[in-house]
């Protein structure tokens, strides 16, 4: 099985450790190595792994006490050489939460201990592969913090799951404007004297995403559900990006890990459709009442016409202004 490592030797590796047990099965994040940290045995099969979008494990490496800890299952999905840098960038596709051992006798010049952060090892299946485990396994790494998993993003009956796509290097939330959805987290506070953990939201643009909760999240229990209201404004144009960023920060202030979430808000097809049919009702109303209004003698029952066309104007012009805010 292909493995990936990550370790405690510098905050950015940590905090993509973090992420990984944060993001919802389906985002797809980076990693970048050296090609002096890839084993060379898969280094030529590279273009194999993204054809096949193949299976790997995600670990974390405490360098202290030479010690490996299994995240999370994903698939390759990418990567490309930097022309300038020449780092690899690799970009992996998550999925479950997972519990892995290495088989050590097979992995010699296979893993960090021997400089390779990359490679293909002999993998032994482990017994924990709740998400709440695999932080148990090393929240001695990540002290004073609180840890979060989004399950995922909803429609508002919570029926249909809004996936993540890759596009241009990224992982993007496809929604629509003026709808609400459902946000799906799941909290663990690992301080052992029940001491109240928290952490923090952001929205870049208030005014194009509302999300129903406070900006400042307490996490007063040991593991906690939640279900959150995203809500998202009507668009003046036909798509926007806005970015929702959770943060999570030690009691002292001394360490922030970021989860950054990019959605893409794309105008509501169904509700562009029901203006246009509002509008040309209306317009139509218009054309009707000119037409018989023309004429030096109204009969009877063109008077009913009339008086028919203007109130399903009126009608019109009134949910106009109900749904869209339009005169």
């Amino acid at each position: 099985m292909l493995a990936f490592f990550s370790s405690n030797h510098r905050p950015l590796y940590k905090e993509s450790i973090y992420r990984a047990l944060s993001y919802p099965n389906g985002h797809v994040i980076q990693l970048r190595y050296r090609k002096q940290w890839l084993h060379q045995d898969v280094v030529n099969k590279l273009e194999y792994y993204k054809k096949n979008k193949t299976d790997c494990i995600l670990f974390f490496y405490e360098k202290n006490n030479q010690s490996f800890h299994s995240i999370r299952k994903a698939k390759i999905i990418d990567y490309k050489i930097s022309p300038v840098t020449k780092q690899y960038h690799f970009y992996i596709e998550f999925e479950k939460f997972i519990d892995m051992e290495i088989d050590i006798s097979t992995a010699q010049g296979k893993t960090p201990l021997d400089g390779i952060h990359f490679s293909d090892l002999d993998l032994k299946n482990g017994a924990k592969h709740e998400w709440f485990e695999r932080i148990d396994n090393l929240k001695a790494e990540f002290p004073d913090l609180a840890f979060f998993n989004i399950n995922g993003f909803y429609n508002k009956s919570g029926k249909k799951r809004i996936k993540s796509k890759f596009k241009n290097y990224e992982s993007i939330y496809e929604l629509r404007d003026n709808k609400d959805y459902k946000i799906e987290l799941s909290l663990y506070n690992t301080s052992s004297n029940d001491e109240i953990s928290e952490y923090t939201r952001d929205v870049t643009d208030p005014n194009l995403i509302f999300v129903n909760e406070p900006s400042k999240i307490i996490v007063s229990g040991s593991l906690d559900d939640r279900e959150i209201t995203l809500k998202t404004n009507t668009l003046e144009s036909s798509s926007l990006y806005s970015y929702v960023t959770y943060n999570a920060t030690s009691k002292d202030g001394s360490v922030q890990y970021s989860v950054p979430l990019q959605f893409k808000i794309k105008r509501n097809r169904t509700k562009s459709f029901y203006f246009g049919i509002l509008s040309a009702k209306a317009a139509s109303c218009v054309g009707v009442v000119n037409y018989f209004t023309k004429f030096n003698y109204i009969l009877p029952c063109h008077r009913w016409i009339i008086w028919i066309a203007i109130f399903l104007f009126f009608l019109s012009v009134a949910e106009l202004f109900r749904v869209f805010n339009k005169k």
